[in-house]
């Protein structure tokens, strides 16, 4: 989750603006980027599913990525390296490989002005944030698709940032990505056809400015917006004792948080006693990858257990988001049976959800 609160500020009204993420950057711009570097293959998964609770696999997915993809800042190598591994994860669980696609941006997605900047000085620009100094950068990042074809072209967009701050990345956002894998797998062993297509979206650079879900949705089409019925974001699972969810719609001018039957039914799910989540008081305006899509005027609902204020998200003292200890290991002693409680409940919500008769 991107939590910055000098980049990101509530106004009056209780909505978020985005601010510029460096202001007043070019004096002399210059161009050429370096070229980018050959890829590295990335370790492949071990992980097979298992039926004894949902987020068994899940957990195993995020401490696979902890173990051998850790650290993986937006515009990395390592990074990068995480999108080719999930690109073959995906097609190994069952996607066709037709329906598994990279979404490259680069540095312009940042801040338009980066277009023509040498690739030393957007790393010199970009090093402000404290997680981002020292990367050594390369010219793109990138977006993981995987398309599931429903009986319609409605569309809801499922989505989970895999890269992280210069953290190991087990709860932010180890947890989301393998929540998603884990769904994804059921719904493909599943063989039933939903009534609606599902878009299974592995947002990068979400760490920089929410840089991945932004362009996803500037290239969206006015067709395809409207074709898009929600969007469900999974972001940073294992901070909070309380599982909170948000679901909503934005006002026109992005500053009020408004509802429609289907984000009340939504809302009217996720407190049943069957997954006892806990409406979020801050609303949809958080500062992750559902965001983009509520200031398009795109349904969400954010699931998230984050130790946060809930209007300035200023975090808790006890947070681990964003600090070496966000490791799985460290959760798991801290705080015992946390992980598999909330993979469990926010995973047979997300199945219910994707079931649910809209």
């Amino acid at each position: 989750m991107w939590l910055i609160p000098s980049k990101m500020k509530r106004n009056k009204s209780g909505g978020f603006v985005r601010t510029v993420l460096v202001a007043a950057l070019v004096g002399a711009i210059t161009s050429g980027c370096a070229d980018s570097p050959q890829v590295v293959t990335p370790p492949e998964s071990p992980i097979a599913p298992t039926t004894t609770q949902f987020g068994s696999t899940a957990l195993q997915y995020a401490v696979f990525l902890e173990d051998n993809l850790g650290f993986r800042r937006p515009f990395t190598e390592r990074e990068r390296d995480t999108a080719d591994w999930l690109v073959s994860e995906l097609i190994g669980i069952g996607f066709q490989p037709a329906h598994v696609s990279i979404q490259q941006f680069g540095f312009a997605a940042i801040q338009p002005e980066f277009a023509e900047l040498p690739i030393s000085q957007v790393e010199s620009l970009i090093s402000i944030v404290p997680w981002m100094t020292d990367a050594e950068l390369i010219p793109n990042s990138q977006n993981v698709i995987a398309h599931l074809n429903g009986s319609s072209p409605t569309r809801v967009i499922v989505g989970a940032h895999y890269d992280t701050t210069n953290t190991p990345g087990g709860g932010d956002n180890g947890s989301g990505v393998g929540l998603l894998l884990e769904l994804a797998t059921e719904l493909l062993a599943s063989g039933e056809e939903l009534p609606y297509t599902i878009d299974f979206v592995f947002f990068g650079a979400e760490e920089l400015a929410l840089t991945g879900s932004r362009y996803f949705v500037s290239e969206l089409s006015a067709t395809e917006l409207e074709a898009i019925k929600l969007m469900a974001n999974a972001d940073a699972l294992f901070d909070h004792e309380e599982l909170f969810f948000a679901a909503g719609i934005s006002s026109a001018d992005g500053l009020q948080q408004l509802t429609n039957p289907l984000t009340e039914s939504i809302a009217q799910l996720a407190t049943t006693a069957e997954f006892n989540l806990v409406p979020f008081p801050g609303g949809i305006f958080a500062p992750t990858d559902s965001q983009p899509f509520a200031l398009a005027g795109i349904p969400v609902v954010n699931l998230f257990a984050i130790d946060v204020t809930p209007y300035n998200f200023i975090r808790s003292p006890d947070t681990l988001i964003d600090t070496p200890e966000d490791s799985i290991s460290i959760i798991g002693q801290r705080w015992p049976g946390r992980m598999e409680d909330a993979l469990d409940r926010y995973g047979r919500f997300l199945y219910e959800l994707l079931h649910f008769d809209w």
